[in-house]
């Protein structure tokens, strides 16, 4: 996963309900070791920003629904450019969903191979259209990571340079597309609301 911290409350809470019931220390310890190591994506729940590890300086960000990659410079292009990370949409285990910062219950999610901001309408295919994998790096697994889409395996979400758009891509193995298909996690641009 990335260096942004997890939130444990809620795990550590359900960690300690599960000691109190196994009597064994021995069989405590390695059930604490199993729940910590086996939790929800470590992002859940976290504030982000996702810059192009093709194109230092330049964030995703959401504009007319659309989504791009463009330089962030005013407090709307930073509030622009923050998500909140949720549980998969679908509900696919170590799946993400994220949220805009600023159109709190708008989601992104792939349509006819671009990526948008919209409204849930309940359907499954929104919520799985709306649900990625975060898998290491294409470009460099030490350096960001990639989204590969829950209903599209093999298909990630990646920048078109000419356009700065950012759409939903068939893995090829080609350098140009792990290069624009790999974003560095860093911490909010936006702050809390």
């Amino acid at each position: 996963m990335s260096g942004i911290t997890v939130n444990l409350i809620d795990t550590e809470r359900m960690i300690r309900r599960l000691i109190r019931l196994v009597a064994a220390p021995t069989v405590s310890f390695l059930l604490l070791l199993f729940l910590t190591l086996n939790t929800i994506p470590a992002l859940a729940q976290q504030r982000v920003s996702l810059e192009s590890v093709s194109d230092p300086g330049h964030f995703l960000r959401h504009r007319s629904s659309f989504i791009y990659v463009t330089e962030v410079k005013t407090s709307a292009d930073r509030a622009d450019a923050t998500f909140i990370v949720r549980p998969a949409l679908d509900g696919s285990k170590d799946a993400i969903s994220f949220e805009a910062l600023n159109h709190p219950g708008q989601f992104l999610r792939h349509q006819k191979g671009n990526l948008k901001l919209s409204q849930p309408d309940g359907t499954p295919l929104f919520n799985a259209d709306s649900s990625f994998f975060e898998r290491r790096g294409l470009f460099s697994a030490l350096k960001g990571v990639s989204y590969e889409s829950v209903n599209y395996p093999r298909h990630y979400i990646l920048v078109d340079t000419s356009s700065r758009r950012v759409g939903l891509w068939p893995y090829s193995g080609e350098a140009w597309i792990r290069r624009h298909a790999t974003f560095q996690q860093v911490a909010p641009l936006a702050p809390a609301q």
